[in-house]
Order: C-alpha cells, then sequence, then structure tokens
C-alpha cells in the first residue's frame, strides 16, 4: 500500500475554483439576501416602489457583493496554488507542489493547515486554515487519475487529518 500519491500537471479554472468559493459563501451568508428582500416585498402593500428596492438589491447589489468576494480572494497565495499549473506529491509530509512557472517556487501545504477534506463535484476541496474561505482544489481530472486507489487516497487523507493537532 503506497503512501505516495503523486499527480502530474494539472490546474483548476478560476470559474471552477469561484463556484466553489461562492458556493460556501453563499451557504454561510443566504439569509441576509432573503431577508432584505423579503422585507421590501412586504413593503410593496405600502408603497409599490419598492418592488424596485427589491429588485436593485438582487441585481445590483447582489452582483457588486460577488466581484468583492471574488477580488478579496483571487490574490490570495492559496487562490495562485490552485489555479497554475503544477506536479503534486501528497504524502504523510503534506502536499508538495512544483509550479511548471519557474517564477512561482515550490510549495508544501503541512497537514496541520489542513482543516478538511470535502468532494464537490468530483472536486476534492481541501478547506486551509487561516482565512474563512481558504482551499486547495485537486481538481477531477487529477482525482479521475487514481482510478482504483480512490478509496485508499480517501482513508489515507483521513488518516493524515486525524493524527494532526488541527490549528
Amino acid at each position: 500500500m503506497s503512501e505516495i500519491y503523486e499527480f502530474k500537471e494539472f490546474k483548476v479554472e478560476s470559474k471552477r475554483y469561484m463556484r466553489v468559493l461562492w458556493r460556501h459563501v453563499a451557504n454561510d451568508h443566504w439569509w441576509w439576501v432573503t431577508a432584505i428582500v423579503a422585507g421590501c416585498c412586504s413593503l410593496i402593500a405600502i408603497d409599490v416602489r419598492y418592488l424596485l428596492v427589491a429588485a436593485m438589491l438582487i441585481f445590483l447589489l447582489l452582483p457588486m457583493a460577488m466581484t468583492m468576494v471574488y477580488i478579496t480572494y483571487t490574490f490570495t497565495p492559496e487562490v495562485r496554488w490552485s489555479l497554475l499549473e503544477k506536479n503534486a506529491i501528497i504524502d504523510r509530509d503534506g502536499i508538495h507542489m512544483s509550479f511548471t512557472d519557474e517564477r512561482m517556487h515550490d510549495h508544501t501545504i503541512e497537514w496541520a493547515t489542513v482543516r478538511s477534506v470535502v468532494m464537490y463535484r468530483g472536486d476534492m476541496v481541501f478547506r486551509l486554515a487561516g482565512r474563512r474561505y481558504n482551499y486547495w482544489i485537486l481538481p477531477a481530472e487529477a482525482v479521475d487519475t487514481l482510478g482504483e486507489r480512490l478509496p485508499e487516497f480517501k482513508q489515507f487523507l483521513a488518516d493524515a487529518l486525524t493524527q494532526v493537532p488541527q490549528q
């Protein structure tokens, strides 16, 4: 049973990364949008113009909030680690990345900085310590290269995360 998993030249598209990010942000904050729109809709009985206010909130402020989240997280190192083309080796020490772009230095994500691993649409999303929505994504194309070793890999990840004290 090999404890080294190697993934050759892969990257994550920015739209895929943002889909994962926005899914988590929306799950945490959906009630804000719902409460504001419901409040405006309940005021329609008083004045129909509140319908316009609700529409402006949905079609103007919501995209602005999405853009703010995008800009806030796009420039973090964790996003670069996911978006740039790289080779990765996952072993007992952590996730070792070597980038094909020579301007980027090799980097290792230690298991102590990984809070959890979840599957989302075939991708493995490694939730990292630090800021609230930091992720490193192993795309479905890379996960599929494991083939029959996928259950063994999932068990390896579960063991690696339980044996390291979390921050």
